[in-house]
Formats: structure tokens, sequence, C-alpha cells
């Protein structure tokens, strides 16, 4: 008889949390991706002339970075993560001056009232 040390239920709550950890991912990069096709969209540039002003932005952040229209496509599809960088340079470029945090999380003003606190008692 072999005995094995192998929790299936615990496995089986953590193949549960890496997917949703996974889907939250998704969720969260196809969100960005909006956010930063809307940059785009408020600027009034195609893809192809916001990947150059993008690259004109990186260079006077001191960043040789390469960035194409197919960067651009996958990044606001959801296929590909932001990097700091990227976050910055978007965020210099949003022609209505949104914070770096509205690029990130979204707009945070509709959640921050919502918060309910109980009182302790001393």
């Amino acid at each position: 008889m072999k005995y094995t040390t192998r929790n299936t239920q615990l496995t089986t709550f953590q193949r549960i949390y890496k997917l949703s950890s996974k889907a939250d991912e998704l969720i969260r990069r196809v969100a960005i991706g909006e956010r930063v096709k809307e940059i785009r969209e408020s600027r009034g540039e195609s893809g192809e002339a916001f990947a150059a002003s993008y690259q004109k932005a990186a260079k006077s952040f001191g960043l040789q970075i390469k960035f194409d229209r197919h960067k651009l496509s996958r990044l606001e599809g959801g296929g590909r993560r932001l990097t700091a960088e990227e976050a910055a340079i978007f965020s210099a470029m949003d022609p209505e001056e949104r914070p770096t945090t509205w690029l990130i999380f979204g707009d945070l003003s509709r959640v921050a009232g919502t918060a309910k606190f109980r009182k302790v008692a001393t």
C-alpha cells in the first residue's frame, strides 16, 4: 500500500485560486487596454500615429523603446501587460491629464466613497 502526503482537497482549492487569479489578471489587462485606447482616441490618432507619438514621448524621457502599432494593438486588446515605463509615458501623453492611477486602476472616485467602516468600541 502506497501512502501519499498530497491533500487532494487542498490542491483543488489551489487550482481554483489559480484559475480565478488568471481570470482576474486577464480582466485587468483588458480594462487597462481599454483605457490606453481611450487615450489614443482622445488624441484623435490612429494606431500608427499613436505609436510614433509614443516613441517621441519616450525619447523625451530619455528612453529608447521600440513601440509599433502591433504592440499597441496587443496592449489595447489585453494581450500583453503594461510596463511601468509605458504607464508613465501614456499618462504624460493623455490630453485630459488623468493620473497614472487612472490608467492602472480606472476611475477610483466611484469606489472611494462607498467604503464603510464599523466603529470599534474602545
